[in-house]
């Protein structure tokens, strides 16, 4: 009798997880659909900023203030061929992860990409999520430090907080306290799928790669442009569009794989759950 009455109270147990796994399940498919849509809107949204960007920089003399040729300094904000290793301020690492657990090996595969970069010389960490700053806040020490944290700030990413995150990391990157900046996130290609990515986001490369795939050159000489009041001026203004249409991508990006695994996880969660209570419900009825 004392037994079945264990039985009966892990079953119930059993099924109170089941409850719960089964709604984050729900939930996790819900968002899944909403932010494919918002990834295919914010990719659209980087293809022609990008597009519009390597234009500026086609126009641009990377030697000199006005972009008039006369030999000075190279913009700061471009890396060119010339200049391969970052001058400067310490390298950082934008880690962008979660806030919340319970989505299976979303968190872990981030802080290990990331802590493989401080390994390799990096100095800084930019914590998105907390799910990193608990990570890396006990390990700070003298090889690497936190110098800014974004918690619980981009659960529903909006371009608005890409363009804030992206104005704070070009003040220190400005301002000499970083030399170059890294993101380590997880880009989305299908619900199975999802990558650890790592990509340099300032300075930015003088070449931004060739145009997609089959997407068609513009016919005939290329167009001449007047920069008003001045090429870097106008790089200036830009690059911090550019910069937050990339952050922007990358937090979506990031936020979709994140769903898709907790999805995942959740699913199969409840698919034990089930067998477990299938298996005790047997035992009772023996």
């Amino acid at each position: 009798m004392e037994q079945l009455r264990e039985i009966r109270r892990r079953i119930a147990s059993i099924d109170e997880v089941r409850q719960i796994t089964k709604a984050m399940y729900t939930i996790a498919l819900s968002r899944t659909f909403r932010l494919k849509e918002q990834l295919r809107s914010s990719r659209t949204y980087l293809t022609e900023a990008t597009r519009v960007f390597r234009a500026v920089l086609a126009g641009v003399e990377l030697k000199g203030g006005g972009g008039d040729g006369d030999g000075g300094e190279a913009h700061p904000l471009i890396q060119g061929p010339s200049t391969p290793a970052p001058a400067g301020g310490p390298r950082g690492v934008f880690v962008v992860n979660s806030d919340r657990g319970l989505c299976g090996r979303f968190p872990e595969e981030l802080n290990r990409r990331a802590e493989e970069l401080l390994r390799e010389g990096a100095e800084r960490i930019i914590c998105g999520g907390e799910r990193a700053r608990r990570y890396f806040s006990p390990r700070a020490d003298r090889r690497f430090k936190i110098i800014k944290e974004y918690i619980h700030f981009y659960d529903r990413p909006t371009f608005a907080q890409g363009k804030e995150i992206a104005r704070d990391l070009m003040a220190l990157f400005q301002a000499g306290e970083l030399g170059a900046v890294d993101a380590v996130y997880m880009r989305f290609h299908s619900d199975l799928r999802q990558e650890v990515v790592v990509e340099r986001l300032l300075p930015f490369p003088s070449q931004l790669g060739e145009p997609e795939e089959g997407a068609e050159s513009e016919p005939g000489p290329r167009p001449l442009r007047l920069y008003e009041p001045s090429a870097w001026a106008v790089l200036e203004g830009f690059a911090l569009q550019y910069l937050a249409a990339r952050v922007y991508n990358i937090l979506v990006e990031s936020k979709t794989s994140e769903q898709a695994i907790r999805r995942q996880a959740m699913k199969n969660a409840t698919d034990n759950a089930d067998e477990l209570i299938e298996e005790l419900t047997l035992q009772f009825n023996k």
